[in-house]
């Protein structure tokens, strides 16, 4: 094969970092190239595509030049980082390679049901220390880890980050994560509020993306499996129902030691009552809580595409109030270790937190903005 990517793969006999650019700029090397050359041992691959394109989404070069590297022995002997579109990862050959380096794999994109559950595939890693599936479904299944009767130890003792998009709630995975785990995020990707709005999920339409979030039980069930003292970091993304509550008490029995959380709360249609102070008192006991973010679904959230006019600046500021207002509820109720309290604000394409600063004063406690905005996590 002669052509662009055979030249930049040639260079990969001299790299210790292969980073490769999207396929579909090169539309005359779609097909799956023969590749015969020595790879260099590298330390990292990392491929980039936009997440959201419409076409060019799974390509059998793509696959064949993460197939081949990988196959390479001693690109298994000194891999430590592996980021790539999910439509790129051969399950089957990524899960017969030997990788006793690899510490990061992140994987993000559309992922299709493997053929046997992940744990077949990703349990070799014994370095592993950050694991993200941030990965979109096209049906209202759960991502799984484990067969319903696994019962093997953890397979990453290194485990410090992991994160799950879709998690399957009786997963027993989260019964078996390493004490040295600091940062677990249990959410939907993309995030499901893109999902309720028109203007936004035109494109996850197109897709045939779904969004199979949890309910508050379902989450209760994970997070009842997953509990660990050591945990710092925390993402948590849930519907209402019976057990809303219940994922905040759990949440602070759970894990103790958290110093930052985020939490996406959505209402079921027709309930329109946030229970701020329920939420704040349910948190409270957290002692090293600093940072906390919430996206509480406020009903008086304007439309983020609104066009700007008296009608959507008037409600605009209602929202304002009512983010200051609940700023105030959850500052007064939260523990006393929090400094920073941030609510999500959608505007347009912008998904940005509004942060608040907690003030500590003998006679009240109150929420002050810091009147900058920082992107959302």
């Amino acid at each position: 094969m002669v052509g662009p990517k055979r030249t930049v793969l040639a260079y990969a006999s001299q790299l210790r970092k292969e980073d490769f650019a999207p396929s579909h700029v090169w539309p005359h090397v779609q097909y799956a190239p023969q590749l015969t050359f020595v790879v260099s041992p590298l330390t990292t691959y990392l491929q980039d595509l936009h997440p959201y394109r419409l076409a060019h989404r799974r390509y059998a070069s793509d696959i064949r030049a993460f197939t081949y590297a990988i196959s390479q022995p001693q690109v298994q002997k000194s891999l430590e980082v592996v980021r790539i579109p999910s439509e790129v990862m051969a399950f089957d050959e990524f899960g017969a390679s030997e990788l006793p380096r690899l510490k990061t794999l992140t994987l993000r994109g559309e992922l299709d049901t493997p053929p046997a559950p992940l744990i077949s595939f990703l349990g070799g890693l014994p370095a592993l220390e950050e694991l993200q599936l941030n990965t979109a479904r096209r049906a209202n299944s759960r991502l799984t880890f484990c067969p319903p009767n696994w019962s093997g130890k953890s397979p990453w003792p290194r485990l410090r980050s992991l994160s799950v998009s879709y998690p399957e709630p009786d997963d027993p995975l989260y019964s078996h994560l390493p004490p040295s785990l600091r940062c677990l995020a249990l959410r939907c990707w993309p995030r499901h509020y893109v999902h309720l709005i028109a203007h936004d999920c035109l494109t996850f339409y197109k897709l045939g993306w779904r969004s199979p979030l949890l309910t508050a039980t379902e989450m209760c069930r994970v997070l009842s499996r997953c509990r660990s003292s050591l945990i710092e970091e925390l993402d948590v993304e849930f519907l209402q129902d019976e057990a809303d509550l219940d994922v905040f008490r759990l949440v602070a029995s759970a894990f103790p030691n958290l110093q930052t959380l985020t939490i996406h709360r959505y209402r079921q249609y027709g309930c329109y009552d946030v229970p701020l102070q329920e939420i704040g008192e349910a948190l409270s006991p957290l002692a090293r809580l600093r940072f906390a973010y919430f996206h509480l679904d406020f009903k008086d959230m304007p439309h983020p595409f609104a066009l700007y006019g008296q009608v959507a600046e008037a409600e605009l500021q209602r929202f304002y109030r009512t983010v200051e207002t609940s700023a105030d509820i959850l500052a007064r109720t939260l523990g006393a270790s929090v400094e920073v309290l941030c609510i999500l604000r959608r505007v347009k394409c912008a998904n940005n937190w509004l942060p608040f600063s907690v003030e500590r004063m003998p006679e009240a406690v109150r929420a002050r903005y810091r009147g900058s905005e920082t992107t959302t996590r």
